[in-house]
């Protein structure tokens, strides 16, 4: 069967089409540099990235658990690749002044829908959301579980300051 010449000239168009459209799609790899085309840069790295500005040691606040005099630490640690990094809260022994060997430990994250880092697994701050004020100061706010204002309610939020401090973990004192 004899396909008119405008048939032939309109199936090389639409095969030019799909393989233009075709190299325009979605695959393994990324590239391009319009406007939607991811950035290149894998999700964890992005992530850790979003993350690195909270690194360090911090000291909680007096009353970081609603009891006075109790000198508590918070160590945000490098990201990994899976765009995650370890949190240590390291509460000072008040009786014997030493390091616990083995601190609470927990993960900060950033939030897959937004830009948003949140904090998980240390039962005070479970789920809480971390901002940076300032170059030497990270606000912890979470629901107080633990009523550390002591106001009779474990489902209001509360919010902790923690300031940056210039030393390792190493230096927080010797291990109990």
């Amino acid at each position: 069967m004899r396909y008119p010449t405008h048939h032939k000239a309109l199936s090389l168009s639409v095969v030019s089409l799909t393989l233009i459209l075709s190299a325009c799609g979605e695959s393994g790899t990324e590239s391009g540099g319009g406007a939607g085309d991811p950035s290149g840069i894998p999700t964890g790295e992005q992530d850790g990235l979003l993350i690195q500005p909270f690194v360090g040691i911090f000291d909680l606040e007096d009353g970081w658990n609603g009891l006075l005099g109790d000198r508590a630490f918070l160590a945000i640690r490098e990201p990994g690749t899976d765009g995650t990094a370890e949190a240590a809260l390291i509460d000072i022994d008040d009786f014997s002044n030493c390091v616990p060997n083995r601190p609470v430990l927990g993960e900060v994250r950033k939030d897959p829908f937004s830009t948003r880092i949140f904090m998980d697994d240390i039962a005070l701050f479970d789920q809480a959301e971390l901002f940076l004020d300032g170059a030497t100061a990270v606000r912890i706010e979470f629901t107080d579980l633990g009523d550390i204002d002591n106001d009779g309610s474990n489902t209001d939020i509360a919010q902790i300051q923690a300031t940056r401090v210039g030393v390792t973990e190493l230096d927080l004192g010797d291990p109990c």
